[in-house]
């Protein structure tokens, strides 16, 4: 099977000229070959002296992946949440938000049990706390959850720099903070939904960063400083994985002291062809993603999962959009085929009944009538997202009339 996938990748584009995926890898081998070698010579001093320049790194680099992100506003929107544990995650974040942990269960509670979600003896998610930090913090400073995303992918790159800065090089500590970039900027998962739980590492960052830099002098500030930072990890950490804190922080330390250090042997010219071959893989994907479908098309079947265009997320956003030009507020009964068992369309958030929509399973006729009595003044619909292809319909119990709206 890999064999074959090696051999498909070879056969030819369609264009006028033949100009298949072979000559594209000559090409760009070649193009990179020329830049390795002319590049260096030109721009390899002045990378070195920015490497050494701290605060403008970490500057640039928190920057980097958010930027090249909403740069492709235009052709992808913002995300849309489709998993459990995204719901878990926001649901965690709205809890946040109303200054508790838990919330009080609802008198209907058996119309919105989902994964990840306990309803009772309290309604909440079963995530870490930790899980619920970044969406809660950009909902607080910008009014949108992904904004918080955007801040931590950016944090992560620019603490990666500054944890790699106490232990090896500043060139090899720049061209980390540019891996962790591109590899979790704009095309990667963790910037494309709203799990929050990549926030250990960041934890892992300050930990590992603050370590070696406790051997300056006790009694300085920059000393405090660092024993605040670690203390700081240590909680964070805590809070995204308290079952796996006390296994998870000793084997990193570990990882950190007899790794890291081994990328002072490395030559500064292999630090810049490196940095130019991963930066050229990056840049073509990325220019597919924002020269449009025509491009993409073309390599889509070479370069695996396309997290910023699943099918999944556009029939998401299809309902999101449906609901929304519609006005007051919105029940939503969910019917899943017999083949499906989970209830992952199943999403609220941590005051129900203040919702704009309220999600709830379709449990029959007779069930759901209590729940239409007990929202009377909501407009009622059904989901049945199984379908093909999927259908949202208005939804009135008694004569079952199903008006077919999309």
């Amino acid at each position: 099977m890999y064999l074959f996938n090696i051999f498909r990748s070879f056969v030819p584009l369609h264009n006028p000229l033949g100009f298949g995926v072979s000559d594209l890898i000559e090409l760009g081998l070649t193009l990179l070959a020329l830049l390795a070698i002319f590049g260096y010579a030109w721009m390899g001093n002045w990378l070195m002296n920015f490497a050494r320049r701290t605060a403008w790194c970490m500057l640039a680099l928190f920057v980097l992946p958010a930027a090249l992100r909403l740069a492709l506003l235009p052709r992808v929107p913002p995300p849309i949440a489709t998993t459990s544990a995204e719901f878990g995650s926001l649901l965690l974040s709205d809890t946040l938000l109303h200054r508790r942990l838990v919330n009080p269960p609802h008198p209907f509670h058996e119309f919105f049990e989902t994964p990840l979600v306990v309803q009772t003896p309290v309604y909440r998610s079963i995530l870490p706390i930790g899980d619920g930090l970044l969406p809660a913090a950009g909902q607080l400073l910008f009014h949108s959850n992904w904004a918080g995303i955007l801040l931590g992918v950016g944090a992560l790159a620019a603490l990666s720099y500054w944890m790699l800065r106490a232990w090896i090089t500043p060139g090899w500590a720049l061209f980390g903070g540019v891996v962790v970039a591109c590899a979790f900027g704009p095309l990667c998962r963790w910037t494309n939904s709203y799990w929050g739980g990549f926030i250990a590492a960041l934890a892992g960052c300050l930990i590992v960063g603050a370590l070696p830099r406790l051997k300056q002098n006790p009694r300085s500030a920059v000393f405090s400083l660092n024993v605040a930072l670690l203390g700081v990890g240590l909680a964070i950490e805590l809070l995204a994985h308290p079952s796996a804190f006390c296994l998870f922080v000793p084997i990193l330390i570990l990882a950190a002291i007899l790794c890291l250090k081994r990328l002072k042997q490395f030559r500064p010219a292999l630090l810049f062809v490196l940095l130019l071959m991963y930066g050229a893989h990056f840049l073509f994907w990325y220019g597919m993603h924002a020269l449009g479908e025509t491009a993409l098309n073309a390599v889509r079947l070479y370069g695996g999962q396309d997290i910023l265009n699943s099918g999944e997320e556009q029939t998401d956003r299809a309902v999101a959009e449906e609901l929304s030009r519609e006005p007051g507020k919105q029940l939503v009964f969910v019917r899943r085929g017999p083949w499906r068992v989970s209830a992952e369309w199943i999403h609220n958030g941590a005051d129900i009944d203040a919702s704009k929509t309220v999600w709830a399973r379709d449990r029959g006729e007779d069930n759901n009538r209590k729940l239409l009595d007990y929202y009377r003044s909501r407009k009622a619909w059904l989901l049945e997202p199984d379908a093909i292809p999927p259908r949202l319909r208005a939804y009135t119990v008694g004569t079952l009339s199903l008006e077919n709206v999309r």
